[in-house]
C-alpha cells in the first residue's frame, strides 16, 4: 500500500511509542490523528488488509493488544470519524 507522506508520518507517529496498542490517551490521540490524516489524503475507502500488513511489518507482527486481546480496527476508526464529522 502506497501511503501519502502525511499519512505515513501519522502512522509512524502512532506506531513509534511502545504503548501504541494501548488505550492510553496519548496513543488514542495519535490513532485518531492517523485516521483523520488518512481520510484527508485517501478518502474513506480503505484496503484494510493492505494497511494491516503494513502495520504488522512495521511492528514486527505485534498487531494484537495482548492485554485486551483486541485488534486495532482502522476501518472501525474511520467509520467512527465519518459518523462524528457528519452528524
Amino acid at each position: 500500500m502506497q501511503l501519502k507522506p502525511g499519512t505515513e508520518q501519522a502512522l509512524n507517529d502512532w506506531l513509534g511509542p511502545s504503548s501504541w496498542n494501548t488505550p492510553h490517551d496519548d496513543d488514542m490521540d495519535r490513532w485518531y490523528d492517523l485516521i483523520s490524516q488518512y481520510q484527508r489524503d485517501h478518502g474513506y475507502a480503505i484496503d484494510e488488509a493492505a494497511l494491516r500488513q503494513q502495520i504488522e511489518h512495521q511492528v514486527g507482527g505485534q498487531f494484537t493488544d495482548e492485554e485486551n486481546g483486541s485488534e486495532a480496527s482502522f476501518a472501525e476508526g474511520l467509520a467512527w470519524q465519518w459518523t462524528f464529522w457528519t452528524s
